[in-house]
């Protein structure tokens, strides 16, 4: 399993495509046509107007419309379940080995910010996503709270930049 994500299921298709027909590489035997949309509002809502089959998309634009019945979620993108789809598998378990794919949110600084401030920042954010509401108003959106220390996120991040590197390079992609 080598998975592409990127420019709306491109990467991945243009990859399968180009790979040699030995049945190894498989988009998971779904035929699609890609239709581009401005952004992720009007996919929900050409999929709820059935004009198209199945979107791609971060779980806070789809979740009020799977809790009103008006979508169906068949997978969700994270390494684990979604607290707030627990019903729903993840990608990954429904076949697709290897399948992440999420969207994540950081305050970040300017390089130089003192220490003290980074640390004191780092603090507060702690402390208001530690507070039960803020938690429960986060969720609610489809998103999950979480926090790390300065240390782990600057990792996580170096780690995603790597992890779209190698999708951008191996699909022959340039910046123009």
């Amino acid at each position: 399993m080598d998975n592409r994500p990127g420019a709306g299921g491109i990467i991945g298709t243009e990859t399968a495509v180009r790979s040699a027909p030995d049945g190894y590489t498989l988009l998971a035997g779904i035929e699609a046509v890609h239709v581009p949309y401005k952004d992720g509002g009007a996919s929900v809502a050409a999929t709820m107007a059935n004009e198209a089959q199945f979107t791609v998309t971060p779980l806070p634009a789809t979740l009020p419309h799977v809790r009103a019945g008006r979508l169906r979620a068949i997978g969700t993108g994270g390494e684990g379940r979604s607290p707030q789809l627990p019903e729903v598998p993840t990608i990954a378990e429904a076949g697709v080995p290897g399948y992440r794919s999420t969207g994540w949110m950081g305050l970040q600084a300017p390089r130089g910010t003192p220490t003290a401030v980074l640390a004191r920042l780092n603090e507060m954010v702690v402390k208001v996503m530690g507070q039960p509401e803020a938690r429960e108003q986060i969720g609610r959106t489809g998103a999950e709270a979480t926090t790390s220390t300065r240390a782990e996120f600057a990792a996580f991040v170096r780690d995603e930049w790597d992890r779209y590197a190698r999708v951008i390079k191996a699909a022959g992609l340039k910046v123009e």
